[in-house]
């Protein structure tokens, strides 16, 4: 099995719906199965991922803080 990485872009105006499960109903239909869709803001900006604070770190390599 072979994992390509591809960055789509479209205009928002002439597609309608969800396009994450639009992209997905038509390559499965030739075998291809989506593993994830990131869609990014206008701005260019991705959302944020599921990320954990870093308040109780003092940086690379640091002690964090005894508080």
């Amino acid at each position: 099995m072979k994992i390509i990485n591809v960055e789509l872009q479209y205009d928002q105006k002439k597609v309608k719906g969800d396009v994450s499960r639009t992209l997905n109903n038509l390559l499965k239909t030739e075998g291809i199965e989506v593993l994830s869709v990131h869609e990014e803001t206008s701005q260019g900006e991705a959302p944020p991922l599921d990320t954990i604070p870093d308040t109780n770190s003092a940086g690379a390599g640091g002690m964090g803080s005894p508080d």
